[in-house]
């Protein structure tokens, strides 16, 4: 992530280490890496070794020195070899903060904070659109809104912004005062307040009290009259702009449905106004009545609010993924065009090995203020590490700068507008490729988008694909440290694309994924995954194929065993990983205890064959508490039976 100001690596380690080795060979800082996955450009980075509950960055130092960075902030000792730079700290998270606080001291532009039980990110978002015209606006990355992720995002502030959005988000107490400190915002907004994160709190009062606490000192305050009291907001605010009912600052006197979206009739200082909303669902429309009290706080006219209010598009629109003709994987995000969003998305690009090419359809950077060259040059620098097979520029500054892309074994073209490329897209060979289509709305994308698309569909279904690995942390938090993960991926990944779903899982470090039959191991290979996986239901025509991908069977009978052995050493293969499944009371597949003393007989004749990665069983009713005591039954049985065979075969 590029950071709003260079920094004098020597400064730095005065204001955060506690002890330093700087050889002086890498003086400046100008972008921060806190993970080794995804470290693109080396020159001038610092990479901070932050630590979670179930990780630790640490384990990855050698690796990111390996990729070329040079400059590291740490805690625990490392050997790293005499031309790195190394600052000391006692906590990175800490040190990190410390550095945004720091950062933030040096700036005067107005920050508004929004927070909030649901809509944060698309608040933030849509502000961001409706405001760039007038300002020069930065705003958090994502849904960058932690304890990590607020410090990155002040980080970017740099002297030609003249407004910032911030997101904070909490799980728990005590971690707003943190924000807030950090932040020191002028404005807040408070989104609509929901069940979304009740866990952690003891009450809604309890977490509405805590959110609160990041506008204690903020000169203004945007919320919902409905969803707290005025006596509530904690704040000695200049101005509370509440909007809702009747007791509210901006009381909504219409709120109608039409056939371009909901007619807004509001009343505020004295005056009926009125404005049209693209969208008819209640969220949007409360979303967007934030969005319109902070305009109307900063004095935008009525006509910019409400030309700024038609160009919204949905914040789902961004980075969808999509399916198209000539076996292409389309990434979307046609909705805005700017550095930060742009290195997002080329970090998703980077994530996607289902195909052998890479595309960049890219438009004119319009959101940014930055000089043209030196804009270009920016661009060039995150495109050129991305390997791409073809670099495709749209706009009149694509075509002006073009020969500034200095972009080695990519296919370059450049096109002044979206209907020169469309007329001439038929010279490119972009089959078999994954191709990221990035730009800003007035280059009209979407036509390009249209073109590749398979087909049409009137109904669609869509996977948050933020979701799942959200869902991912949570399975992770309740695991003891070194306990491995499978991700079950069979039957299309339930239904959600099993290549999409396997791309994603492998990138966020799961160990083993599992299929059903050997067909669906082999199509992820195909698509480029190297993680182990395991085949739940093997037949014994398929060993071979097992063999040359590399997929691991689950056994469960003593027939299978055999044959397996047979096919080894036809194949003279030694140390092959298998999974045993035992039978205790699921009764479809696996040994029962009747089998396990063969089972250990052939596992101990044929020991440098085989190399048991697992054994496991199946729970019949563990998801219903009435059966605890046949699950715990069951569980015992497991254990007896797993525990002699390792006893045994060790």
């Amino acid at each position: 992530m590029t950071i709003g100001h260079t920094y004098n690596i020597i400064e730095l380690a005065e204001a955060i280490g506690i002890k330093n080795h700087i050889n002086g060979s890498e003086g400046q800082i100008k972008r921060i890496s806190i993970d080794s996955r995804k470290i693109f450009s080396t020159e001038h980075v610092v990479f901070i070794a932050l630590k979670g509950k179930n990780w630790d960055a640490h384990d990855f130092i050698d690796e990111a020195y390996e990729k070329g960075i040079r400059n590291f902030i740490i805690e625990k000792p490392n050997q790293l070899p005499d031309d790195a730079n190394v600052i000391y700290v006692e906590n990175t998270l800490e040190a990190l903060q410390k550095w945004a606080s720091i950062h933030r001291s040096q700036f005067s532009l107005p920050i508004v904070a929004i927070t909030g039980s649901n809509g944060k990110t698309i608040v933030k978002e849509w502000l961001f659109d409706l405001l760039k015209s007038k300002y020069s606006v930065v705003r958090s990355p994502k849904s960058y809104n932690s304890q990590i992720g607020v410090p990155l995002s002040l980080l970017q502030i740099n002297m030609k912004h003249e407004i910032a959005l911030i997101e904070a988000g909490i799980s728990t107490t005590g971690e707003m005062n943190k924000l807030s400190d950090l932040i020191k915002p002028d404005i807040g907004i408070l989104t609509n307040i929901g069940n979304a994160h009740d866990v952690g709190f003891k009450n809604r009062a309890e977490k509405v009290k805590e959110k609160l606490l990041l506008f204690k000192n903020v000169r203004s305050l945007i919320y919902q009259a409905e969803d707290i009291s005025e006596k509530d907001t904690l704040a000695s605010q200049d101005i509370s702009l509440s909007w809702g009912n009747n007791n509210a600052n901006i009381i909504i006197e219409e709120c109608k449905l039409e056939s371009n979206g909901t007619n807004l009739g509001i009343y505020y200082n004295g005056h009926s106004k009125s404005f049209v909303l693209p969208f008819k669902n209640e969220v949007a429309i409360k979303n967007g009545m934030h969005c319109i009290c902070l305009m109307l706080y900063l004095k935008l006219s009525d006509q910019d609010i409400q030309n700024g209010l038609n160009s919204l598009g949905s914040v789902s629109m961004r980075l969808e993924q999509k399916k198209g003709i000539n076996n292409i994987t389309l990434i979307n995000d046609s909705y805005n065009s700017d550095i930060l969003s742009l290195e997002n998305a080329l970090r998703y690009l980077d994530q996607q090995y289902q195909h052998p090419k890479k595309v960049l359809i890219l438009s004119d950077i319009l959101e940014t203020r930055s000089e043209e060259n030196d804009l270009i040059d920016e661009v060039n620098e995150l495109v050129k590490k991305e390997g791409l097979s073809h670099f495709i520029g749209i706009g009149k500054s694509m075509m002006k700068n073009n020969k500034r892309f200095r972009l080695e074994n990519t296919k370059t073209r450049f096109f002044k507008n979206t209907d020169e490329f469309l007329n001439k897209v038929k010279l490119f060979d972009f089959s078999n490729a994954t191709i990221l289509i990035k730009g800003a709305r007035k280059f009209n994308f979407e036509k390009i988008v249209s073109l590749f698309e398979e087909r049409k569909h009137n109904s669609f279904m869509e996977i948050n694909l933020d979701a799942i690995i959200h869902n991912l942390r949570a399975y992770r938090s309740h695991l003891n440290k070194g306990t491995k993960l499978m991700a079950m991926v069979k039957a299309s990944g339930y239904g959600s694309g099993k290549n999409e779903i396997a791309n994603l899982l492998e990138y966020h470090k799961v160990d083993y994924l599992g299929v059903a039959f050997i067909d669906e191991g082999i199509e992820l290979r195909l698509s480029g995954i190297s993680l182990p996986i395991m085949v739940m239901s093997p037949e014994s025509r398929g060993f071979e194929l097992m063999l040359e991908y590399h997929l691991e069977p689950e056994i469960y009978s003593l027939e299978l065993l055999k044959d397996l052995l047979a096919c080894l050493e036809k194949n003279n293969v030694k140390n092959y990983p298998i999974h045993l499944k035992l039978d205790t009371g699921m009764h479809r597949l696996g040994f029962e205890k009747k089998d396990i003393d063969h089972l250990i007989e052939n596992l101990l004749s044929n020991k440098d064959c085989l190399e048991v990665k697992s054994i496991f069983s199946h729970l019949v009713a563990s998801d219903v508490p009435e059966q605890s005591i046949k699950t715990n039954e069951q569980i015992n049985h497991f254990k007896a039976l797993s525990d002699k065979i390792i006893s045994s075969t060790l």
